[in-house]
């Protein structure tokens, strides 16, 4: 019997920011390890998800154990880890049901880009089909925020959940989709999710000297701008007061070709009730939030912010023989112009920084790919009207 508990490469981190921890939401949440009362959250349509740490406050640097805890309590239906389709016998982290959340007051942190070997998705043995969650045995992992690459790097408070959204028995049976060699055939319909919940937050202070104790905070970004939130978590976009336009964080379109994002426009699409923004949309989306009349700077802190509030950095690269490093973070935007000598021409801003630093914020860059090609840690600017 396979239950899919690990969640480690393909956490998708969803959630935005908080107005702190002193609330009666965060007083409540108490550190629990593992044998202690889990801080489950709501039940809904008959399962649960609690989450809890060994303690509150950690020094910087130091690694978060998470402790999680999935349970089927009264589900009418039977409910999958994974898709009701086949999968291979030995698999740690395909179609993952669950993910957690690390949130500060700019929203969700992205994990950082350094893999480790054990976070690499493994799979393997012949393909079968997956085995029910039984009632009342609650499912526990063990995880920790380094090990998902989620670990805060900076002094502050952070919120923790964890969501789970296992799948329904959507088809009758997953049996028609193997062949006799026991190979996967004809892809089946968009996998069905049973229903989402998400454990109560847990909140952790990150205590200790800050790796930037120089660097400048930008807030003027505030008169203008809020977080906002949507489909794919708390404060996930960020809203233009002055356009009452949202736009989505770059994040969430990251590898995927502009074809599979216009899909995703479609009613049922991942991302129904957004839109393309257009270049002059673009341009003053950043001369509201730069100051400038232009859109463009080399201020270091709106950088910084810009880029966070965005969904990045997208891309870290470095060399560490000479020290450099480079942070950005880039997005295409409107129609793209092409093929022209096999390559599609798209408009696109950059905000970025060289070690230096050397900082780059510019709504009037461009880029170009292969027609139909995955533009990896680029996004694509969507829209939609408030």
């Amino acid at each position: 019997m396979k239950h899919s508990l690990t969640f480690v490469a393909a956490l998708v981190v969803l959630a935005g920011g908080f107005a702190g921890a002193q609330t009666q939401e965060a007083r409540s949440s108490q550190a629990q390890g593992p044998g202690l009362e889990q801080n489950w959250g709501p039940t809904v349509k008959g399962i649960r998800a609690g989450l809890s740490t060994d303690k509150t406050s950690y020094l910087v640097g130091e690694d978060v154990a998470l402790y999680v805890v999935l349970e089927n309590v009264s589900a009418a239906d039977p409910i999958y880890g994974e898709p009701f389709r086949p999968q291979p016998a030995f698999d740690y982290n395909f179609f993952p049901s669950a993910k957690i959340t690390v949130q500060d007051e700019d929203g969700p942190l992205l994990p950082t880009r350094a893999i480790a070997i054990g976070d690499l998705a493994m799979s393997g043995g012949p393909l079968s089909c997956p085995a029910p969650y039984p009632l009342g045995e609650p499912m526990r992992t063990e995880k920790s925020l380094r090990r998902v690459r989620l670990l805060p790097r900076e002094p502050g408070t952070y919120k923790i959940t964890v969501t789970w959204s296992p799948y329904a028995k959507d088809v009758p049976s997953c049996e028609p989709y193997l062949n006799l060699n026991g190979a996967a055939v004809t892809p089946p319909p968009k996998p069905s999710v049973y229903v989402s919940v998400t454990s109560n937050p847990v909140f952790i202070q990150i205590v200790g000297e800050s790796s930037s104790p120089n660097e400048l905070e930008y807030t003027a970004w505030r008169q203008s701008f809020s977080l906002a939130d949507t489909s794919f978590g708390e404060n996930t976009a960020l809203l233009d007061k002055v356009t009452n336009l949202e736009w989505l964080r770059l994040n969430f379109t990251t590898f995927r070709s502009y074809g599979q994002v216009v899909k995703g426009l479609e009613p049922g699409g991942d991302f129904e009730g957004w839109r393309l923004a257009t270049v002059d949309e673009l341009r003053t989306f950043f001369a509201h939030f730069t100051g400038t009349a232009d859109g463009h700077s080399e201020n270091l802190a709106i950088e910084r912010k810009l880029q966070r509030l965005l969904g990045g950095p997208l891309n870290e690269v470095s060399n560490p023989s000479t020290g450099w490093h480079r942070s950005d973070t880039s997005g295409w935007v409107g129609s793209p112009i092409g093929p022209d000598n096999n390559m599609v021409h798209y408009h696109m801003a950059y905000i970025g920084e060289d070690s230096g630093p050397m900082v780059t914020i510019d709504p009037d860059s461009a880029g170009s790919a292969a027609p139909g090609a995955a533009p990896g840690f680029i996004g694509t600017f969507l829209v939609r009207q408030r």
